[in-house]
Order: structure tokens, then sequence, then C-alpha cells
């Protein structure tokens, strides 16, 4: 089972439900607890202060957009839709907490162990309700989209981290009281901060308000949830790549600062269609290094002819694109292999493709391989956004057509898209929130 509904998620990865789509009963983008106690003192000098402002700068709600007639408030990180199904809860001094990423405020929900953690989830129904089972890799990869950027921002702040993908699934689902949820990964966290806060504990967990009168589930989508929890090794990493190498300039210097944050977006619609520099083409491949395979369709890099190429990373100053079918040029081929041609790829200057094993040992390595694409999705973003350019992510597109465009070998796959281009401004109304 597990063989047959990765394949089709990659395959065919048509959005689509078996029922219309009802906006007006859909889920809110936020889960909301009814009652509990409420904490938004980012200031103190305490284990909960510095845990809020990591939260508050990593998921929370930043800005409202009009466009179209309609506003909607956005996060600062990217997400399928814009649907969020990713939950983040705290766990420290003693308690579990929710993050309420519209308030910015921890709510309690009980007690809990010693140690700084945070638990992040994949509540499914959130993004079930648009992309029917094709929700199951999405949520996978949203999740890893904000375990990269928790990641950034406690490093940033100060703290250290260490993700864990395996644990006890059905213990932090009982503590966490989770429903139509799973638990997908731990980030345990040393902050720069030990001072504690005695918890303010509610009598019962809050009941959580809920806009949807029918939550539409998936019995395919549940037999990978419950295998999920049964530990399996991680997937094989993909063969070393061969042929001819280029030398790629050293990486063009990026950092992390929460302007970078606030320039950060999905334009690949207002791409203009300018070459970038080589620097950034090497910037942003370095930093999608991962346990995954990195590869590049170029169409418009300063010094480097359009091509389909790899990449070999062996250390900061060396490392080189691999000429897997170069000379030829991909745009007519990634144009044609989007499933909603909702940008021009020839306005792109180059294009990122992650890629990996396609034998999972178990439904958890699948489910941990599309996080690990989700984190380096940020990367790649967040690389762009430094460097003044923009990254657009697909994860709908013909996967067989790119696969043998690189001439991959049997059992490889590509796994995520990412355009890459400089974006003229968008045709929206922003107002900041935070």
């Amino acid at each position: 089972m597990i063989s047959t509904f990765t394949t089709a998620l990659r395959t065919r990865p048509e959005p689509g439900t078996t029922a219309p789509v009802d906006w007006s009963d859909a889920p809110w983008p936020v889960k909301v607890y009814a009652a509990g106690p409420r904490f938004a003192d980012q200031a103190e000098d305490s284990t909960r202060g510095w845990v809020l402002r990591v939260l508050t700068e990593a998921v929370g709600v930043s800005r409202a957009v009009t466009t179209g007639g309609r506003t909607v408030v956005r996060r600062p990180v990217a997400s399928g839709g814009a649907l969020y199904p990713t939950e983040v809860y705290a766990l420290f001094d003693g308690a579990a907490h929710h993050f309420d990423v519209a308030r910015h405020e921890l709510v309690t929900l009980g007690r809990a162990g010693n140690g700084v953690e945070l638990v992040l989830t994949h509540r499914f129904w959130k993004n079930f309700y648009k992309y029917g089972d094709f929700a199951y890799r999405l949520g996978a990869v949203d999740v890893g989209v904000v375990l990269g950027r928790l990641r950034t921002v406690i490093t940033a702040h100060g703290g250290a981290s260490e993700i864990a993908f395996d644990f006890a699934d059905a213990a932090i689902h009982s503590l966490l009281d989770l429903t139509d949820e799973g638990a997908y990964a731990i980030v345990r966290v040393t902050p720069p901060v030990t001072r504690s806060m005695p918890p303010v504990l509610p009598v019962h967990t809050p009941p959580v308000r809920e806009r949807s009168t029918v939550v539409r589930r998936s019995r395919d989508l549940l037999a990978m949830h419950l295998a999920a929890q049964v530990p399996a090794p991680p997937a094989p990493p993909p063969p070393p790549l061969t042929g001819e190498r280029t030398p790629l300039p050293p990486p063009a210097a990026t950092d992390y600062r929460v302007e970078t944050v606030r320039r950060r977006r999905s334009a690949g619609p207002s791409f203009t269609g300018a070459p970038l520099p080589a620097t950034t083409l090497a910037a942003v491949l370095s930093c999608a290094d991962s346990d995954l395979q990195v590869l590049c369709a170029i169409r418009a890099v300063d010094g480097y002819r359009p091509g389909w190429y790899g990449y070999d990373h062996h250390g900061y100053d060396h490392h080189a694109l691999v000429h897997l079918n170069p000379d030829q040029d991909p745009t007519g081929t990634l144009q044609s292999a989007l499933y909603r041609p909702g940008m021009n790829l020839a306005a792109a200057a180059f294009t990122v493709h992650l890629a990996g094993c396609l034998d999972y040992p178990g439904a958890r390595s699948y489910r941990v391989q599309q996080m690990r694409v989700g984190m380096a999705i940020d990367a790649v973003t967040l690389a762009c956004a430094a460097l003044g350019a923009s990254a657009h992510p697909f994860l709908g597109f013909d996967a067989a057509a790119v696969d043998e465009s690189y001439r991959l070998p049997a059992g490889v796959g590509t796994l995520a898209q990412l355009c890459v281009g400089v974006a003229a401004g968008a045709p929206v109304l922003s107002g900041r929130v935070w």
C-alpha cells in the first residue's frame, strides 16, 4: 500500500477532493482554542518570553494581503495554498502550550515534562479539505519548511537545536490531546535564557473551536498515518553523480535577518526574465545541500550554458556543476511539465530540483524524506530573498519528464521544483502585522 500511495502522490500530484470544496465551511487557517491560560509577553527575560519571540518571528501571522478584492493573512513561511497545516506546540517549564499564530500567544494545555521542546504536527483536515490525498505529501513538506525556519530563527536568537524524527508518537498525541492531527517532528532546544516561570495550568485541556461542520477523512491517508508510527530506517541516499564537472565560484554571502523574511515571496508569475550571477546560483545550491540530491536546470546564469546539471558539493570553496544533459535549453520541458501553467518558465533564471530514492523502507521514512524536502525549500527561499531574488516552489509537475531530462537512474526521482528569478513588484496591497 505504501508504494502504491507514494508513487501516486509523485506521478499524479493533481490537487482535488472527491467532493466540491465548500469554502464557506472550510477550516480556519489557524487552530483556535476556546479557553485556557494565555501569555503574550515576549519581552520578559525568561524561557517563555524567548520561546514566544522565536515562534512569533518564525511562524506568526506577519502581514495582511489584499488581492482580487479579498484580504487574507500571511505567515513568513511558504505553505501550499496558504493553508498552513503545520501546528507548533511548546513544552517548557513543566507545561505544554500551543502557539496561537494569529494572536502571537501561547495557550497552556496542561502539564508536561522538563526541558524545552517544540512539537510540530500536521493537522490533516486543514489541507485535505482542498487537496484530497495529495495533502499527505504536501503536509509533510509544509512541516519541513517550518522545521527549517525554526532552526534558522533559533540560531539567530542565540539558541541551539536538535531535530528528532523518531519518538513515541502515541505518547505525544496523548499529551497534546490530538485528533485528526499527527506529530511529525520534535525540536529539542537549548535557549540562551533559563529563568523559569511557574505555569498556570488549566483544569482540563481547553476545547478547540471549529468553523467546519463536516470533517472529511481519507482511508488511505489514515492508513499511511498509522503506518508511519512504526519505526523505519531512512530512505537510502541517491547514488553519486557522474559526468564532466564545471567549478562554481564561492557562494555569495547570506545571513538571516528579519528583513530577509519580509522580502521572501513566491513571486514566479512576476519574474522579469533577467539573468542572475553565478555567485547567486552557487549560494542557492550550497544552502539546499542536504540528504537529498540537488539538481539544477539553467536558463540564464552569467557564465554558464543552458542545460541540466547536478550539484557536487565538497566544501565551501570546492563545489561544481555536473553535466547531466548540457546544451539543452530546459525551458520548454519545464513549461510543459507544469500541471497548472500559472507562470512563464522562460522568465526564471534557473530551476532547482530536489531528488531522492523512491524505495522507502517504511511509511515513516517517506514522511521524513518529505520533511527534508521542506527544509531545503525554506533554505532556498531565504537565500534567494537575501540576495534580491525570489524562489517559487512547485510539487505539482510532471516528475517523469523532468527525471528523463536529468537522465536519472531507475529508483531515483525528483521530489520538488523551485524556480528562481528576479521578480518585479507584486500588484497587491500589503500591511505589516508584527
